[in-house]
This record gives structure tokens, C-alpha cells and sequence, in this order.
């Protein structure tokens, strides 16, 4: 496993990868498994699982986010940051 058990994570930070299954928020690339949303990185038995961190987080000024782009518009993207 290359991240520690209860560190936080970001989607797309690698967990581990061999012999580990993907579990909950997670995702496998090839023999590589990754964070798919922000948590804390855990193990139970063979799977790596990411546990969400609840509650919103409201974005502050000069604070870097993450978002999925969901639309392309004539002036602009919409991207979905998980926030209100």
C-alpha cells in the first residue's frame, strides 16, 4: 500500500497497487489503484478503500479545487466541484 492508513486523500492520489482489490471511492488503472474522491485511505482485508470525509466545504478565495467539467458552453465550462 503506498498511502498510510487513515491519510487524507485526493482523487487521483495512488493507494496501491499488486494485489489489492478496488474497493469503495476508489478506482483501478492497469495493476494501480487510486483515490476517486477526497477521504481518509483504508484498508479492510485486501481492498483499499477511500472513507468520504462528510459535510460540505465551501470554497474560499485562492483556494484550489477539484471538479469534473460537466458542460462546454459558448462563453465558458460548468464544472461540478461536490459544493454548494
Amino acid at each position: 500500500m503506498h498511502a498510510e492508513r487513515k491519510q487524507l486523500v485526493i482523487p487521483g492520489d495512488l493507494l496501491g497497487e499488486g494485489a489489492y482489490f478496488a474497493g469503495e471511492n476508489t478506482f483501478r488503472d492497469g495493476t494501480k489503484i487510486y483515490a476517486a474522491r477526497i477521504g481518509l485511505a483504508d484498508i479492510v482485508g485486501n481492498k483499499l478503500i477511500v472513507v468520504p470525509i462528510k459535510g460540505a466545504y465551501i470554497p474560499r478565495i485562492d483556494d484550489i479545487v477539484i471538479g469534473r467539467i460537466t458542460d462546454i458552453g459558448m462563453s465558458g465550462w460548468q464544472v461540478d466541484i461536490c459544493a454548494p
